[in-house]
């Protein structure tokens, strides 16, 4: 019986996998420059996404175009699980298909799984998406899964950083963009950084005293600018749709809605000004909003800028944004009053807080 209980347990440990995950998301990873249907190869911590032609170096989306399409390889074992998460139903998902695994589609979100060295996706139209989460299987029993690092990539004054790991991990982590060992700071809660931070992690198997590869995410405070600006910097950015090495942080008003709220993507168009009618000055496109937008709500948006040529004027955009309302739209009153023998002046619509002065002129003889 020992003999036979021994010899199961090394049958176990030959055929278990090891699963390790890598997300590529836009705004954090790209290829420098591939705005343009062409090829392009994106790598990862092992993971690669092979693209026909698309454009895989912008900051609002990736994109496969139709007709064409992505491998995805993984160097340390085969791929078990891919999930996109695409920006809108015309972009969406069911636009991709496979000849490998089982593909299923919900929403705006695709989720492939299988056990293939490779799969390959193709296009039937274009297809965008803002974050592709690859999960692989190693066979090597000593294999150790990368941490993830999380956390706003984007902020205005803090960051918080949350690191985990496959359970019974070590993690240790670094701050000042050295790579980190076992002898580096350990994880052991959240934290804040307050300025422009490369925190770069490893996960660590005691039993073993196995390292997993290093994982890192800089995370980068915004410049600070008004409104006018920023549109200002958008404007003179060269090219459609290359946005700025910096991230900028705007606050304004909501001046414009230009569609409703769609609450599968969490989206939706706007503008924004320095003052509660300051016009159309800088459009936020395709970001994700907290809640539905309304005119006089006072936001915050962190992200890049750029500018898109509409052909008869350049509107200057922020793009792969957070936005957080500051400050809900105000109510606004209508007041009216009559003279029954004269006139009334100031009356109209007034906000919440403001105060209405209404004039008396009493008709001729009163």
């Amino acid at each position: 019986m020992k003999k036979l209980s021994l010899f199961l347990s090394a049958m176990l440990i030959s055929i278990m996998s090891f699963a390790g995950t890598v997300t590529f998301e836009v705004g954090q990873d790209k290829v420098e420059g591939h705005t343009q249907g062409t090829p392009a190869v994106m790598t990862k911590d092992g993971v690669t996404l092979d693209v026909s032609k698309g454009a895989f170096g912008r900051d609002d989306n990736f994109r496969i175009y139709a007709g064409f399409g992505v491998t995805i390889s993984c160097e340390y074992g085969n791929i078990t699980g891919v999930e996109i998460t695409c920006t809108t139903e015309q972009y969406a998902p069911s636009n991709l298909t496979t000849t490998v695994g089982t593909f299923t589609c919900e929403g705006l979100v695709g989720t492939w799984t299988g056990d293939e060295d490779s799969v390959a996706f193709s296009a039937t139209t274009q297809v965008r998406f803002t974050k592709l989460v690859v999960t692989y299987a190693s066979s090597d029993a000593n294999f150790v899964s990368q941490p993830m690092i999380t956390g706003d990539v984007n902020f205005a004054d803090t960051a918080n950083v949350v690191i985990t790991a496959d359970e019974g991990m070590k993690i240790y982590y670094t701050l000042d963009g050295t790579d980190p060992t076992t002898a580096s700071t350990e994880y052991t809660a959240p934290f804040q950084v307050y300025a422009t931070t490369t925190v770069k992690a490893i996960a660590y198997n005691e039993a073993t005293a196995v390292s997993s590869l290093i994982s890192e995410t800089v995370f980068t405070q915004a410049t600070k600018v008004p409104c006018a600006e920023a549109a200002a910097i958008a404007s003179n950015v060269s090219g459609n749709n290359v946005t700025t090495e910096l991230t900028y942080c705007v606050k304004g008003y909501v001046t414009k809605i230009i569609d409703e709220y769609n609450a599968t993507t969490g989206k939706q168009l706007f503008w924004i000004a320095d003052s509660k009618k300051g016009g159309e000055v800088l459009y936020s496109y395709n970001n994700q909003v907290p809640c539905a937008m309304e005119v006089g709500m006072k936001v915050r948006i962190v992200g890049k800028l750029t500018k898109w040529n509409t052909g008869q004027s350049i509107q200057p955009q922020i793009v792969n944004a957070q936005v957080t309302v500051l400050a809900p739209a105000p109510k606004v009153y209508t007041v009216s009053a009559t003279a029954e023998n004269g006139s009334v002046e100031g009356a109209g619509q007034y906000e919440e807080g403001t105060q209405a002065t209404l004039t008396a002129t009493a008709a001729e003889g009163y």
